[in-house]
């Protein structure tokens, strides 16, 4: 089980670390519970400092998502002008040489679609530029599965991995989808928790070429791939999660399976430890 040294709580935001993760290291969640609201988003992980995303037009927090993964929000994508994505704002961060992208979907769109992704748009994917998408279609003759590309630091090619179709069934609701990297090991790509792709990984570090979105290539002007419908539990994580951790993510969520205390309790362990300091400050002024 993946376990958490808890630094400071102050507000929503939790300064935290994984056990096993390089301090700085880049690691992102956006559970997008209030206080989140409109085009807001904060960061739930912080030890790395706050990796605070833009929002482009037709993307917002619905706080009326009638069956939210978790909570009781979640981000909506929709089908209005112009680009639709969430901007995590890591160009140029270098994603180390192990990590985990990882988000429920809830399509409102049919065929291939992106979500994470740092892809141009066009031609081969260069070095620094990753993608994980899927094809929910259920018709014969379609892929209905997902697909993880990875193109590290001067690997000057993508290794590409997709899942079997036939371990992929696209139900209505959200779903989970999962793609992690380790250097000269395995790449994999989960769906609800279960190992449905994997195959030997490129070796080297991956840092962000342009611009890392969520819902669509960044600089693509047709929309070849966008996603519309909702998101939630919005997860980069500096290592690759082992097959056992990724049942527990799926099934509690990242806050549960990261054991993030909630807002309230966050606080409460703030204001104890700030009288705790005060009392023996006391003590010792006497």
């Amino acid at each position: 089980m993946n376990r958490l040294l808890v630094c400071t709580c102050v507000g929503v935001g939790v300064l935290a670390l994984a056990a096993g993760s390089a301090a700085g290291a880049v690691q992102v969640l956006y559970t997008l519970e209030p206080p989140d609201s409109g085009t807001t988003v904060s960061d739930r992980l912080t030890a790395d400092g706050a990796q605070v995303p833009s929002l482009e037009p037709g993307v917002s927090i619905d706080p009326a998502d009638l069956n939210p993964k978790f909570g009781s929000q979640s981000l909506k994508f929709t089908n209005a002008s112009g680009k639709n994505r969430l901007d995590f704002n890591l160009g140029g961060v270098n994603l180390g040489t192990s990590f985990t992208v990882a988000a429920y979907v809830d399509p409102d769109v049919t065929g291939w679609t992106r979500t994470f992704t740092s892809y141009s748009g066009g031609g081969s994917l260069v070095d620094g530029e990753v993608i994980l998408g899927f094809d929910n279609r259920q018709t014969p003759g379609s892929s209905n599965g997902l697909a993880l590309y990875v193109n590290p630091d001067g690997a000057g090619a993508a290794t590409t991995l997709f899942a079997d179709s036939g371990k992929v069934s696209w139900t209505s609701g959200y779903h989970h989808l999962v793609g992690t990297y380790d250097s000269g090991g395995l790449m994999s790509i989960y769906f609800d928790g279960e190992l449905v792709g994997s195959k030997s990984a490129p070796s080297g570090s991956l840092t962000i070429n342009g611009e890392l979105y969520f819902g669509e290539d960044r600089t693509d002007p047709r929309e070849n791939e966008p996603f519309f419908g909702h998101a939630d539990d919005v997860l980069i994580l500096d290592r690759a999660l082992s097959e056992g951790e990724m049942k527990l993510l799926a099934s509690q969520g990242a806050v549960a399976f990261l054991q993030i205390p909630e807002p309230s309790s966050a606080v409460v362990f703030l204001v104890l430890g700030l009288l705790g300091w005060a009392g023996v400050a006391r003590r010792r002024g006497r």
